[in-house]
């Protein structure tokens, strides 16, 4: 999140950002001990080299670096790794360079904050790079830096988390562009270590910044749901605990009666003997975007049908994990299956005289995998309906699914690839998103909002010019790459009753942003017929960041004279990107370029002028001034 150098701290938000360092200090006792000389060197940098400086929602800075040190800590990670979030955006904003922290702190840490270190402040001098290939280059480097040192990867995911989780106030294209880059960067580089835990937080933040009344939606369903069935729930959860321990106490198993058979079957020696191979049995409060995923499928119209889909018919309330020691050689389900026939016919016998017994009657009533980590699981259902999901695994492979394959070693991060084999279109995942009206339509699950132009029809995404998403009034690129549940309206110069005044806005470029077969079929046949006049255009934006066609070739006059030909007429200067010096007015545009144009009442066009312009628009507009015809008259030139 950006950062602004205002009034300096209250005493009172100095002590509040110490407080919520020695909080860190607590949790980090509670697995293993601090190193508080390290991490307090750590914290004295980062407080003198953030002194001053303020997040956008205006607290101090400071703040952030020790959010991201708290994430960490809750995934358990060494002190070498949390004294590194502490100082994650010092080499990026600070004068501190990577030598004097290697001194103060040593290799391994300052090797982990270089790893995370963007490096756009690096390319100061290159001012009119853009700002999507200077993002493609910190990309990259955080790739290949991340192979190198692997254990960053937990300081940029934290990073990322905290920044998502406090980014809901900003423009939604800024959004969109985090978390695209998240699921299609950082996603990928925890799947290469099947961190399953960690990208099923960041799905749910990418959804609930999305697409926030859907997600808001499910989630007041779900809190519903748990507490309609919440009696259910406790009875299940303790019933389970005390079949799986052997423990007696209030809810001993002495208060549980088999059906057709003698309680003194859950005391044999071979359930004493698999008790002691259960490493635990948890209960874990299911995700966002897991429970969206279930009932997309049954929704077919997102306005109508969301609410009434979710359910215990169709939502598992609960995950259970059931995690066996590694010492045991066999398959972990077995444990597990060991057990069943008295979770199947258990029976509750309440204390009060006066309450009915409870047959709470576990059955597996299906099975199937989740949609983020792949993870086989048996659907179990009780005698209430009440469903829960049940992933059963080893201690090693819990630890990985938890924290990821590195957690305990520097080994296995892979980046995403671009030279991955395209899979046969019969096994391509799809996604499931909704048109403008509500209806739902299934499309790839790497289509665009271009793919999905298309699949609506071929006029559409041949006039397509952005999208907006999931009800937000913000303009959206057609290269944006769609998600589970997107409510998608594509703006387009089309007319469904009067196709002859269709607008066209293909470009070879094009070709770049679409995935599926559909759109590159039709869009590929459009450019063979029109390749003399579409593969003259190119798109560039104002400084606004409103899109414009323009002529290949063409000069920053050019494009002065088709965003204003009045205002043109007064032009002085342009800046190109990031550009702080005026650009030559024959400096010839890219695809994509920003430019920033300035006017000057005073000025007036020279014929020189008609030796820069390579559009005819331009030049006519220059010949219609020293003719002394308007711009905007619309009269024919003569000769």
């Amino acid at each position: 999140m950006a950062k602004n150098s205002d009034r300096p701290f209250l005493p009172e938000e100095v002590a509040a950002y110490r407080k919520q360092f020695s909080d860190l200090i607590i949790k980090i006792r509670t697995y293993t001990e601090p190193d508080t000389g390290l991490l307090n060197s750590a914290f004295s940098i980062a407080e003198r080299y953030h002194y001053g400086v303020r997040r956008k929602t205006g607290e101090p800075y400071i703040c952030h670096p020790l959010s991201v040190a708290s994430i960490l800590a809750d995934i358990e990670v060494d002190n070498d790794v949390i004294a590194a979030g502490i100082l994650h955006d010092v080499l990026e904003d600070t004068p501190m360079t990577y030598p004097e922290m290697e001194d103060l702190l040593g290799h391994r840490v300052a090797s982990l904050v270089e790893a995370v270190t963007d490096i756009d402040n690096a390319l100061d001098e290159v001012s009119e790079m853009l700002k999507e290939d200077v993002d493609i280059m910190s990309d990259s480097k955080l790739i290949t830096s991340i192979r190198r040192n692997p254990q960053a990867l937990y300081i940029k995911v934290a990073d990322r988390i905290h920044n998502l989780r406090t980014m809901g106030s900003m423009p939604y294209n800024k959004i969109t562009a985090k978390v695209d880059k998240t699921r299609h960067i950082i996603i990928p580089l925890l799947q290469s270590i099947r961190c399953s835990r960690l990208i099923e937080i960041l799905e749910d933040l990418c959804i609930g910044l999305e697409n926030p009344p859907a997600y808001d939606l499910v989630c007041r369903r779900y809190e519903a749901l748990l507490q309609e069935n919440r009696h259910s729930l406790e009875g299940v959860r303790t019933y389970m605990t005390a079949v799986f321990t052997g423990q007696r106490s209030r809810y001993s198993l002495s208060d549980y009666e088999l059906e057709d058979a003698s309680s003194d079957i859950l005391f044999t020696e071979d359930l004493k003997k698999a008790r002691r191979m259960i490493k635990s049995c948890t209960f874990h409060r299911r995700c966002m975007h897991s429970i969206f995923h279930d009932v997309n499928q049954k929704v077919r119209n997102i306005f109508l049908d969301l609410e009434s889909a979710i359910d215990k018919d169709s939502v598992a309330l609960y995950d259970i994990y059931f995690i066996t020691s590694d010492s045991y050689r066999g398959e972990p389900a077995d444990i597990f299956l060991t057990f069943y026939p008295a979770l199947q016919k258990g029976l509750y016998i309440p204390e009060d005289e006066y309450r009915q017994p409870v047959r709470f009657a576990l059955t597996i009533s299906g099975s199937g995998r989740d949609p983020v980590s792949d993870l086989p699981y048996f659907l179990l259902k009780d005698a209430y309906n009440c469903r829960f999901r049940l992933f059963i695994q080893n201690e090693t492979d819990y630890e990985d699914h938890m924290h990821g394959t590195i957690f305990q070693n520097d080994t296995g991060v892979q980046g995403p690839s671009e030279a991955d084999p395209e899979p046969d279109d019969t096994f391509r995942p799809m996604i499931h998103v909704y048109k403008k009206d509500g209806t739902i339509m299934e499309i790839d699950a790497q289509a665009t909002v271009l793919d999905f132009a298309f699949a609506i029809h071929n006029d559409v995404g041949l006039c397509a010019r952005h999208a907006y998403l999931n009800g937000r009034h913000a303009a959206i690129p057609l290269y944006t790459k769609l998600s589970e549940g997107d409510q998608v309206e594509i703006v387009a110069d089309a007319s469904k009753h009067h196709p002859e005044q269709n607008i066209p806005h293909a470009t070879i470029r094009w070709l770049e942003y679409v995935f599926t077969r559909k759109a590159t079929k039709v869009l590929s046949r459009y450019l063979e017929k029109h390749t003399t006049t579409v593969g003259m255009m190119m798109r560039v934006y104002d400084s606004g960041k409103k899109p414009f066609e323009i002529e290949t070739g063409a000069t920053i006059l050019d494009f002065a004279f088709l965003k204003d030909p009045e205002k043109a007429l007064r032009f002085r200067c342009g800046y190109v990107n990031k550009g702080n010096r005026p650009a030559r007015p024959d400096r010839i545009l890219a695809y994509d370029d920003i430019i920033r144009l300035e006017y000057d009442d005073k000025a007036a066009p020279s014929l020189d002028w008609l030796r820069i312009v390579r559009t005819v628009r331009a030049r006519d507009a220059i010949i219609r001034y020293f003719e002394g015809i308007s711009p905007g008259s619309g009269k024919e030139l003569k000769g």
